[in-house]
């Protein structure tokens, strides 16, 4: 393996697509054309992502000989021997002093409260709720809520409730899916603090979630200030009355229902990389980003409101 991609791994590049929940506000705020928000919000999300580094490195060092004797985590880089400890500290700590000087510099008071919330957050999650069944992915859920609510301060937008509760239990619903890769075998080892809770338990706690979500999501659909905004759709006798975004909601559905598929059969243990593997995941993804394209340049164009 060459030195960059030990780094890469270390640094674990790809868990960054998380951050990419950042955009989400700038999305539905019908501002990703504006260039100042856009570079905004990509500074935001190398800030989120160089924070979230600095973390995975030092619980890696935090961890270090209790991954010796993992059967996947022994791989890593700092395992193998691939990076020093002295080496891998000193990132960590400029990926985070370095993030927290460049948002003092140049983002709003309350994106680096949100930051500062963030890095915390993470430091208790390491420290106290990792190993506690229940608690761990709350704290997980309250991470990308503060993605998400920073990536709408940066822009000057409020963080809706709806965008607070289809965040939290969205992420909740990943958090399970993973433990229930682990239980069922797609990643060995089981984590601790989880050993007792039975599959059942596992899988009415995802389904829960799923079904809050989706019910959260299509709240948003109809009552939101944004869907108020935008108006309604008037078809005459075909469909009168119509808030666009529901347009929306039967790929959201179906996407939901695939990953409850997936993760009921222990497949849903990367939510990072599932995306790009699950032909049918990816299109509802898809699908449900050009309907709510077309929505908004409609809106933009005069064809729909009234």
């Amino acid at each position: 393996m060459t030195p960059v991609r030990c780094w890469f791994d270390l640094i674990r590049v790809r868990q960054w697509t998380k951050n990419l929940l950042v955009f989400v506000p700038l999305f539905f705020a019908g501002r990703f054309l504006e260039k100042e928000a856009i570079l905004s919000e990509i500074l935001l999300f190398f800030l989120f992502s160089l924070l979230s580094s600095g973390v995975y490195i030092i619980n890696d060092l935090h961890d270090l000989e209790r991954d010796r004797r993992h059967p996947l985590k022994r791989r890593r880089p700092l395992v193998r021997g691939s990076i020093s400890p002295a080496a891998a500290a000193g990132a960590a700590f400029f990926f985070i002093l370095f993030s927290c000087g460049i948002a003092i510099s140049l983002l709003p008071p309350g994106t680096i409260v949100l930051l500062a919330s963030y890095l915390l957050l993470q430091v208790l999650y390491n420290l106290l709720f990792r190993e506690r069944a229940g608690a761990d992915v709350i704290v997980i859920g309250l991470g990308f809520v503060l993605r998400a609510a920073a990536g709408a301060v940066t822009i000057g937008v409020p963080a809706s409730a709806w965008l607070i509760l289809c965040t939290f239990f969205g992420a909740v619903r990943l958090a399970l899916g993973k433990r229930q890769a682990e239980l069922f075998g797609g990643k060995t080892g089981f984590r601790p603090g989880w050993e007792s809770v039975s599959p059942q338990t596992l899988h009415l706690s995802g389904a829960l979630s799923s079904a809050v979500l989706l019910f959260s999501y299509l709240s948003y659909c109809i009552f939101s200030a944004t869907a108020r905004r935008i108006g309604i759709l008037d078809l005459g006798r075909l469909l009168s009355d119509f808030p666009p975004f529901l347009l929306a909601v039967p790929p959201a559905f179906f996407g939901v229902l695939r990953y409850e598929i997936l993760a009921a059969s222990g497949r849903a243990g990367e939510p990072e990389a599932l995306i790009f593997r699950d032909a049918e995941l990816f299109g509802a993804l898809f699908v449900w980003i050009l309907i709510n394209l077309v929505v908004l340049a409609l809106t933009w164009s005069g064809g729909i409101g009234r």
